[in-house]
């Protein structure tokens, strides 16, 4: 059984650090890309399995009280940086995100994808949803696809060193492992 009214459903891990406020996750789809033949003048199709996953999106949408002298919306100038600075310079840096629904749907490291307003709501709270974009990068020519969970494959001869991807997936697992305990 999935404990939903758990506290931890209620908070994202993002690059090891805790998002102020709480958040939900309305949606993180986990699609397989197939390739739909129909047959002229026949019954039925063949399907074809063109990728197993392709890179995902998904929402966040945060909500921000105003206890505690407004700390988690001073705090969110902070974690908002921490958001735009996977995008900024031109590099994409991919950061680790935890969250109990995205773990189940092995989501990969993230980088931004949009930030939006944050949103006035009654009781002086504010919300902002973010759009974050799964990321891994491509597998070097000829050796077939790489795949998220498993950043070794694709390579000839496993990861190659000092992987970015596989320390932000032992991250990932770490954190997970934290969350556990509490």
């Amino acid at each position: 059984m999935i404990p939903s009214t758990d506290l931890s459903w209620a908070k994202l891990v993002y690059g090891g650090v805790v998002a102020p406020g709480l958040c939900s996750i309305p949606d993180a789809p986990s699609e397989v890309e197939w390739d739909v033949q129909t047959s002229k003048g026949k019954k039925g199709a063949t399907t074809t399995m063109k990728s197993e996953r392709k890179p995902r999106e998904f929402t966040a949408n945060f909500e921000l009280t105003d206890d505690n002298d407004n700390a988690d919306q001073k705090a969110w100038i902070e974690f908002q940086a921490l958001i735009e600075s996977t995008v900024q310079g031109g590099k994409i840096t991919a950061l680790s995100v935890y969250h109990p629904s995205l773990s189940l749907a092995q989501m990969g490291p993230c980088s931004k994808k949009s930030v939006g307003l944050l949103i006035p709501q009654p009781g002086g709270k504010l919300t902002v949803s973010v759009k974050f974009q799964e990321y891994y990068p491509p597998s070097p020519s000829g050796t077939g696809p790489a795949k998220p969970g498993n950043p070794g494959a694709g390579y000839v001869g496993g990861a190659p060193k000092n992987d970015p991807l596989a320390a932000a997936i032992a991250e990932n697992a770490k954190l997970q492992a934290q969350a556990d305990k509490t």
